[in-house]
């Protein structure tokens, strides 16, 4: 499955997430280092936040790979953060995720 340009919406994402065992995001994400609940994944029609990721179920995920911006900053310093996008699809039931510190280019 895949989702590109204006097929990429906040909804759409959302139902793969449900029904994929292995995602590979490669968009626009920001890190808020001061709020980390309103870090964000950027879409075509709007934003998903890691206080959304924390909401969701999913035991049919195994494995994400974020190649977007920042899914895994943090200013802790802590290697494993529960406040980062990336700990957020942990938290949503994904076996694991690779994740970025840094802005890709």
């Amino acid at each position: 499955h895949r989702l590109q340009y204006q097929q990429a919406t906040v909804n759409n994402y959302r139902q793969l997430t449900k029904q994929v065992q292995f995602l590979h995001s490669s968009h626009h994400a920001s890190a808020d280092l001061i709020n980390p609940l309103e870090s964000k994944l950027k879409l075509f029609d709007g934003e998903v936040t890691l206080g959304d990721v924390f909401t969701w179920h999913l035991p049919k995920l195994t494995d994400v790979f974020l190649s977007c911006c920042e899914t895994n900053l943090t200013v802790s310093k802590l290697n494993d953060d529960i406040l980062t996008i990336a700990a957020g699809f942990l938290s949503a039931g994904a076996q694991s995720v690779v994740s970025t510190l840094w802005a890709v280019g």
